[in-house]
């Protein structure tokens, strides 16, 4: 019997609930108070039985306090190097089940000008913010970042700049390790049909494709989701 034959007769006699677990949220801030996004995230820690592994983050632009108080429940923090924008996207790494790597960050967008929508004309720097840690319970090396697409993507300019936000995204992350993208990428009803027909085209699924069910956040607006590059080492529950 070959190596991977013995490997792979081995996973299937190990039930599901004993391989080891990879534990990713994305959460999107807005005017939350502290409070609330920590009891969120006690919740996820009593609904998955563990911490989250991999905290991605939105709209941290100005909010240093929550920051302090995700590190101190044993998290480090990956925000980049300081560029405009960054501080806005990052993610948190868990200490007890992350071993620290190399960061890596993308702009998937400069300053540039959005016109009519939400927030400013002028949209600040938009980045993929992340790093590349081993998880220590399977051994795998994970790259995970944090995006913010975006807003008011039914203006067509916006819209012009979501596309190219993803084409660049798509074209950098091309990578042979566990690759996961999750974070409020704006898109209503349109924007998402095109979000999810060029993401899997490129060998992409994401948590509401495996879940078979859609994700309302924002209120009534499908925004929020996991994306990552399909792999037999990584298995959705």
């Amino acid at each position: 019997m070959s190596k991977i034959a013995a490997i792979a007769q081995v996973l299937r006699r190990t039930p599901f609930w004993k391989w080891p677990f990879l534990v990713v949220t994305t959460i999107n801030v807005g005017a939350a108070s502290d409070e609330r996004i920590l009891r969120t995230l006690r919740k996820i820690r009593i609904e998955a039985g563990k911490w989250p592994d991999v905290i991605l983050g939105q709209e941290f632009g100005d909010r240093a306090s929550l920051k302090r108080k995700i590190i101190a429940l044993g998290y480090w923090i990956q925000e980049g190097t300081g560029q405009p924008g960054q501080g806005s996207t990052p993610a948190f790494f868990r200490k007890e089940d992350m071993e620290p790597g190399l960061p890596w960050h993308i702009r998937l967008l400069g300053h540039v000008f959005g016109g009519k929508g939400a927030g400013p004309s002028w949209i600040k720097p938009k980045w993929a913010d992340g790093e590349r840690p081993k998880h220590k319970a399977s051994g795998r090396w994970v790259r995970a970042a944090s995006v913010h697409g975006p807003a008011s993507q039914e203006n067509p300019l916006r819209f012009a700049l979501f596309r190219k936000f993803v084409t660049r995204l798509l074209n950098a992350a091309v990578w042979k390790v566990i690759t996961i993208i999750g974070g409020d990428w704006n898109t209503k009803d349109q924007q998402l049909h095109w979000l999810t027909q060029i993401m899997q085209e490129h060998g992409w699924t994401s948590s509401d494709i495996e879940s078979s069910t859609q994700l309302v956040t924002h209120g009534d607006h499908l925004y929020d989701m996991i994306w990552w590059r399909k792999t037999r080492l990584l298995h959705f529950v």
